[in-house]
C-alpha cells in the first residue's frame, strides 16, 4: 500500500518537475547514459548467442523494456516522496552528500522493512551490474591481451578497480559523472554514430546516424562545459530552490 500511495504523487511530481527544471540537466545526463548503457556486453551475448541477429535483438529490446520500466517507476516514486531542494531529506541534499535516494526516503517512512528491501535491493543491482561488466570486460581484456591465463584475465580485470574502490570509496558518483558524461557519451555514442553513418548506403540512414551523433555529442560537450566550469552547479542548484519556493 506504500508503494501505491506514492505512485500517483510520484507521477505528477514527475511530470512538472520534468517540465519546469530544464537546468537541472546538465548534472543528470551522465548519470542517464550510466543507467541505459549496455554497450560493452553486447560482443559477449552475440557469441553466447551464435551470433543469431534476430536472437540478440530480442534480447536487447527486452532488456533495455525493462531497464526503462525499472528506472520509470523508481525515478517516479523517488522524486514524488522527496523534497527537490527543502531539507535534509532532499534530492538536492542527497545529491551533495553523495548519498542514494533510498537513504532519505528511509528517514521520511521510518520503515525498517523498507531499509531492509532497499538495501537487499541495492546490493541485487550492484552485483548483477558489477557481474555484466565484469563478464564484458573480461572479453575485452582476453582480446586486449592476446588471450592468456584466466588468472592473469582475471586479475588485469578486477584488481584495478578493486584498488580504486579501497583507496577511494566515495568516488562511485564522480566517476560516474566523469565516466557517463565524456567515456560513454564518446565511445558508446559520437563513434558508434560515425560508424554507423560510414557503413550506412540509404540516406534515411545516414540521418539517423548523424541525428544519433548530435545527441550524444550535444550530452558530450554539456558534460565538458560542467567539468571546465563553464555551467555554474551551484547557481543551477540555486535557480531549483527559487522554483520550489515559487510553487
Amino acid at each position: 500500500m506504500q508503494a501505491w500511495s506514492l505512485w500517483v504523487p510520484g507521477i505528477l511530481s514527475y511530470i512538472i518537475c520534468s517540465s519546469t527544471i530544464s537546468v537541472f540537466y546538465p548534472l543528470r545526463s551522465p548519470v542517464i547514459l550510466c543507467a541505459f548503457h549496455f554497450h560493452n556486453i553486447i560482443p559477449t551475448i552475440c557469441r553466447d548467442m551464435d551470433w543469431d541477429i534476430s536472437a540478440i535483438s530480442r534480447a536487447m529490446l527486452l532488456g533495455m523494456v525493462i531497464g526503462f520500466i525499472m528506472n520509470f517507476i523508481w525515478v517516479a516514486i523517488g522524486i514524488g516522496v522527496l523534497p527537490l531542494t527543502i531539507g535534509t531529506n532532499s534530492i538536492v541534499s542527497s545529491f551533495q552528500h553523495g548519498l542514494p535516494a533510498t537513504v532519505p526516503i528511509g528517514h521520511i517512512l521510518a520503515n525498517p522493512y523498507f531499509s531492509a528491501v532497499a538495501i537487499i535491493f541495492s546490493l541485487t543491482a550492484i552485483c548483477t551490474s558489477y557481474a555484466a561488466n565484469g563478464i564484458g570486460l573480461m572479453d575485452f581484456n582476453r582480446d586486449l591481451l592476446g588471450g592468456g591465463s584466466k588468472t592473469k584475465i582475471v586479475t588485469a580485470t578486477f584488481l584495478p578497480p578493486l584498488i580504486i574502490a579501497i583507496l577511494f570509496p566515495s568516488i562511485f558518483l564522480k566517476a560516474i559523472g566523469v565516466v557517463g558524461g565524456v567515456g560513454i557519451a564518446l565511445l558508446f555514442g559520437v563513434l558508434p554514430a560515425v560508424i554507423f553513418y560510414m557503413k550506412s548506403k540509404t540516406l534515411s540512414k545516414k540521418i539517423l546516424a548523424i541525428c544519433i551523433g548530435l545527441l550524444f555529442a550535444s550530452a558530450l560537450a554539456i558534460d565538458l562545459c560542467n567539468d571546465f566550469g563553464l555551467i555554474n552547479t551551484d547557481r543551477i542548484l540555486q535557480e531549483i530552490q527559487q522554483v520550489q519556493q515559487k510553487n
